[in-house]
């Protein structure tokens, strides 16, 4: 103790200059360290103000992604992509600053997006001085997935442009995916002149795969039927639908074919709007579309029909002889017909109507040239119907309708005649759709469709000695009102003469199997729920005699990737004359596969019950029958299909067939996300 008194009285009189020597090294550190503060808070307020921005635009990307999902786009981005789509700069800004009642506030800020549609071969190839970036139909590439792990290039050339030489097949992987080497067919094809070693480079987040050469016959690719294949594997075993194929030649004219299936859009976000510390962000959405061939119709169809002549007594003997003044069909609605019902929101792109039947005069048709045999529908006076439709309670009158297409066959053989038949088709969409507008009642193609004859007498004289019957769905209690001079369908066959100068009874003697008169309507239509559809029509007249058989190919189409795995993506719906239920032995094959249901078995699909009208058991002489083509019935990528069309003791009018796909419409959100 006595020493540490002696040590504090040595220190007397320190402890100012020690208080003050402390003091300065704190002033020292304080300094830096409030600075330090300083700055930090600087910088937590800029990286917080930073985040509000990357916010702020991320909310405009997504918005710009749902906008691309719901196809919510101008009209330059509907529908085909051409030059003039790609040449719009900028095309669609959502949210602009500029205009105060399209500003939108996220994070107190404001949000300019602008979403731009991007050709899917940017950077990849140039563009075709000759071509440009429109596609040519006369080459098809199309890309599938066919197992987990396995892809396939479909490319078809249609030949008309003589020898075309390959020059490169290409496909674009998306980030994550890898090519696995020596997998592809054109890899192991060696000895083959397409024996090719891929070419992998980075590409816009993914990897392209080229296989390149100094130019190769098109024929000299794998075949698969009249396409050209190939196909390789991936990894990981995922689905990839937002890669794309192409196709490049030494042909300028078809420089390039492309999966045009795919759409690329860049959609470019700003926060704050018109800020020069704005932050931006650029992503790239592709967006999987039906990829369809020039003739193709886009929308979903519903169609229905009737004959205008039946057997009196429905005693099933395949003579026909009274005809009606009038008959009825309905188009259905969703509500109606939750399948293939047309909904509320359908906007519709096309009303067809077809009508058909068998003539007795001129009986020997096989003895007039071609020109005077296609005069017959005119001169004879089938080529007008009158024509009404009810919607909604609301009836469109009486319209006479002229067949703006008229197709006119030999029936029989030359050395065996019975008569012609005819075909006759309008299209009523203008008529039937300016009516309802005027009336100012919505008119999405659904409704009542009544067809009947156009020249109408109130009496029998020797002009009007056809008469015309009251439709009634039983048969009971049909009576006559009216006559016609132009019959659709002859009722007998005139003693196969060509004399009309008796009238016309129910002579039972002079009735005809071959008699029939029937018509369809089809209704096309585009709506947001059944989007993803697209049609192509084949109306071809033709003819079938007794145990003859029909074989032709049916070309122009592009099948979806969705029939590999949809068992109703496709399917095919057919209007046929004259078909009798007690004659077996004709049935409906497309690549070898005969198409039935309990309606219609498969050795008498033509048989007078109509499945698209509930199959009632009448022998009416008309079927409107619609089939699902399943796979591999058709595959994804083939653009034709051969139909035959065997028949035993039947004969028959094929008038028209309808094949229609439908493909998920998918967008798959960003491919890459920039932020600058």
């Amino acid at each position: 103790m006595n020493m540490i008194r002696r040590a504090l009285r040595k220190e007397a009189g320190q402890a100012l200059p020690m208080a003050l020597v402390l003091l300065f090294v704190g002033v020292l550190i304080i300094i830096p360290v409030l600075s330090l503060s300083t700055t930090n808070l600087k910088a937590t307020q800029e990286s917080d103000q930073r985040n509000r921005d990357i916010y702020a635009a991320d909310a405009g990307i997504e918005d710009g992604l749902w906008k691309v999902g719901h196809n919510d786009l101008p009209e330059s981005m509907l529908g085909e992509w051409d030059e003039d789509t790609y040449n719009q700069t900028h095309d669609y800004v959502m949210y602009d600053s500029a205009d105060p009642e399209d500003i939108v506030t996220v994070n107190d800020r404001n949000v300019d997006v602008g979403i731009t549609p991007i050709w899917v071969l940017d950077d990849l190839e140039d563009i075709p001085s000759q071509q440009g970036r429109t596609p040519d139909d006369r080459l098809i590439t199309y890309g599938t997935l066919i197992s987990d792990s396995v892809y396939e290039i479909v490319i078809f050339y249609d030949g008309s442009l003589g020898t075309v030489l390959i020059e490169r097949i290409g496909i674009w992987l998306p980030p994550g995916f890898n090519y696995v080497w020596g997998s592809s067919n054109l890899e192991q094809g060696t000895g083959h002149p397409y024996h090719c070693i891929p070419l992998i480079e980075d590409h816009n987040g993914g990897k392209s795969v080229t296989w390149n050469y100094a130019g190769i016959n098109y024929n000299d690719l794998p075949p698969s039927g009249n396409r050209r294949i190939v196909t390789f594997e991936f990894t990981p075993e995922e689905d990839f639908r937002e890669t794309f194929c192409w196709t490049r030649t030494n042909n300028n004219t078809v420089k390039l074919a492309w999966d045009t299936s795919k759409k690329i859009y860049e959609i470019e976000s700003a926060a704050p709007a018109a800020s020069e510390t704005q932050t931006t962000i650029v992503a790239h959405s592709v967006r999987r579309e039906f990829q369809a061939l020039g003739g193709a119709l886009a929308g979903d169809y519903q169609s229905t029909g009737n004959t205008v002549m039946r057997d009196h007594d429905n005693d099933y003997s395949n003579k026909r002889e009274r005809l009606y003044r009038e008959t009825a069909a309905t188009i259905r609605s969703k509500t109606e017909d939750p399948t293939y019902g047309i909904p509320n929101d359908a906007t519709v792109e096309r009303v067809f109507l077809y009508w058909s039947g068998w003539k007795c005069k001129p009986w020997r048709a096989w003895n007039l040239t071609d020109t005077q045999l296609q005069a017959l529908p005119e001169q004879k006076g089938v080529n007008k119907v009158a024509l009404k439709v009810t919607v909604g309670g609301v009836t469109m009158p009486n319209t006479i309708i002229t067949a703006s297409d008229k197709q006119a066959l030999r029936n029989g053989t030359s050395y065996s005649q019975h008569g012609w038949s005819y075909a006759c088709f309008a299209d009523i969409t203008d008529v039937v759709a300016s009516y309802f507008e005027g009336a100012e009642v919505p008119f999405y193609g659904y409704g009542t469709y009544t067809l009947g004859h156009w020249d109408i007498g109130a009496s029998e004289n020797s002009t009007y000695h056809y008469r015309l019957y009251n439709w009634n769905e039983s048969h009971t209690s049909e009576s006559y009102t009216s006559w016609t001079r132009y019959p659709l369908g002859s009722p007998r066959d005139g003693g196969e003469t060509d004399s009309t100068s008796s009238p016309y009874y129910e002579d039972y003697d002079d009735q005809d199997e071959w008699s029939y008169s029937a018509w369809s309507v089809v209704v096309i239509y585009a709506s947001p729920s059944t989007a993803g559809h697209h049609l192509y029509v084949f109306d071809q007249f033709l003819y079938c005699n007794s145990y003859q058989t029909l074989n032709f190919t049916i070309r122009g189409f592009l099948a979806p990737e969705d029939v590999r795995y949809d068992p109703n993506a496709a399917r095919m719906s057919c209007f046929v004359g004259e078909g009798d239920s007690i004659y077996s032995g004709d049935s409906f094959q497309i690549n070898g596969v005969s198409l039935s249901d309990s309606y219609n078995p498969v050795n008498n699909v033509w048989n007078s019950r109509s499945n698209v009208l509930g199959g009632t058991p009448t022998d009416n002489g008309i079927d409107i029958d619609s089939f699902s083509v399943q796979y591999p019935t058709i595959e994804p990528g083939d653009t034709e299909a051969q139909i035959r069309i065997p028949s035993g003791v039947d004969i028959w009018n094929l008038v028209y067939m309808i094949l229609s796909f439908r493909s998920e419409i998918t967008t798959g959100g960003t491919i890459d996300y920039t932020i600058r």
